[in-house]
């Protein structure tokens, strides 16, 4: 299997998720500060990236890829343990992270 999250224990909800950027180093997020959580409709392309939004109290993450609504389902569930660049390409059965961004305070370029 290739993905790009590690689940927690089943029995286990996590209390933090771990994002692994490339360029900012590793965030650790409180899973009770999550507000939001947005992911549009897929683009028509088959090569077009999907983009979920996580906006917290403290910070916004952005991840880019494929498949993603795999990924919203686990850290709906509070099974996020983390989240790191990687997995399937599009295409796959697994969610795949090609970016992660983190930044400070609730910031989006859309209207959720």
């Amino acid at each position: 299997m290739s993905t790009c999250y590690e689940p927690s224990e089943a029995s286990e909800p996590t209390l933090f998720t771990q994002f692994d950027t490339d360029a900012q180093g590793v965030y650790l997020l409180a899973f009770s500060g999550l507000l939001v959580a947005h992911l549009p409709p897929a683009k028509p392309s088959a090569n077009a990236a999907e983009e979920l939004t996580l906006i917290y109290v403290t910070h916004t993450v952005v991840i880019k890829g494929s498949n993603l609504v795999k990924l919203m389902e686990i850290i709906r569930g509070g099974r996020a343990k983390r989240i790191f660049i990687g997995g399937e390409p599009a295409g796959g059965k697994f969610p795949a992270a090609k970016t992660i961004t983190v930044t400070e305070g609730v910031k989006s370029e859309k209207a959720l």
